[in-house]
């Protein structure tokens, strides 16, 4: 039962999503296992792995001189014989790599203050896509001409970030701090669950998996309400829900579209989209259509003034980006052109 509860939260070292008292416990289930030479050795493997592994453990300079006081230590003032010298110095290095990697983990964890947050950008260009994965475990899939920011220092009570494109969410789940992404219109809420949020164009909000929260608040609102938060017993929750005028809770296969009025409007979603090569299009003005297509291939596209507010109905799959344009402008009885000196695709009258 203790290499269980010793590999259980080891791993939640290595995450950074072990809580002080879990470090304390992990400290004494290390000492206690001084005498158990099965776990001395699997702690030793664990000890390779995060040294290896650990970034925080390669960045504190004095790892090594603090595992060879502690050998000194154990040689001098040790009456053990010399053969079982090494079982107590692997389990003295563990329990000094597990304060070391604590010492980092919880400094580096900041508490939320009154201080302005800094923050870690991401950013692709049109037609580029990148991923992103999270000290928590969460990954996002960035689509073209998106920009990701995310705390360069965690929070105590909440994980959050700010989007600005299109991005698709697979976040870890940690009921004790729930996921909050920001975005110009609106602020969405998850705990564990995968969706898609396009913030500018589509102002939309896709479910694949689990349970999200759509609050029509924008993200200037909602980062002054996280400061609030640092002065009142008041959880930033229950203050963004008092904010919004405007708030629904999606499942599995729901999604909510912030429309002109910043009302939402919930509606079937079919789980498909840019981030597997398909391209979903229901009764879309063509000026939209043609912004989500130059921010999934990074060419410019021009379009006839008459013909930008045609509604376009079609999925497109596995589809180059010629073939997508031509059918575009097939569907608006108009013709496509390139310019290969300026880059540009024109749709125009026939």
């Amino acid at each position: 039962m203790k290499e269980k509860e010793i590999l259980y939260l080891i791993e939640k070292l290595q995450l950074k999503t072990i809580s002080t008292e879990e470090l304390k416990r992990l400290q004494h289930l290390f000492h206690e296992a001084s005498g158990n030479k099965a776990l001395l050795q699997l702690m030793r493997e664990k000890f390779d792995e995060i040294s290896d592994s650990s970034e925080a453990l390669k960045s504190f300079k004095q790892e090594q001189a603090i595992r060879s006081r502690l050998i000194r230590h154990i040689e001098k003032n040790s009456i053990v014989p010399k053969n079982r010298v090494r079982r107590y110095y692997w389990a003295s290095a563990v329990v000094a790599v597990c304060l070391i990697v604590g010492f980092v983990f919880l400094t580096d964890k900041v508490t939320d203050t009154n201080g302005e947050l800094k923050w870690t950008t991401v950013d692709t260009q049109a037609g580029e896509r990148k991923k992103v994965t999270l000290s928590d475990g969460t990954i996002i899939l960035l689509n073209g001409n998106t920009t990701l920011a995310y705390p360069t220092q965690m929070l105590q009570h909440i994980r959050l970030v700010k989007l600005k494109g299109e991005a698709f969410f697979d976040v870890a789940k940690n009921e004790k701090k729930p996921f909050l992404i920001v975005s110009k219109d609106f602020t969405t809420q998850v705990v564990g669950t995968s969706f898609n949020i396009d913030s500018d164009i589509g102002r939309v909000v896709e479910v694949n998996t689990g349970k999200v929260n759509v609050f029509a608040v924008p993200e200037n609102k909602t980062i002054e309400l996280i400061d609030m938060s640092h002065n009142t017993s008041e959880n930033i929750l229950s203050l963004i829900n008092k904010t919004s005028n405007t708030h629904v809770f999606l499942l599995n296969g729901q999604k909510a579209q912030l429309n002109q009025q910043n009302s939402w409007e919930v509606s079937t979603y079919y789980y498909k989209n840019w981030f597997d090569n398909e391209l979903v299009h229901l009764n879309e003005p063509l000026h939209q259509v043609i912004r989500k297509a130059y921010r999934n291939y990074g060419d410019s596209i021009a379009v006839h003034p008459s013909m930008v507010d045609k509604n376009i109905t079609i999925t497109f799959k596995n589809r180059k980006k010629e073939q997508v344009l031509n059918t575009l402008a097939e569907l608006c009885n108009g013709k496509l052109t390139y310019n290969k000196m300026t880059n540009t695709w024109t749709i125009t009258k026939k």
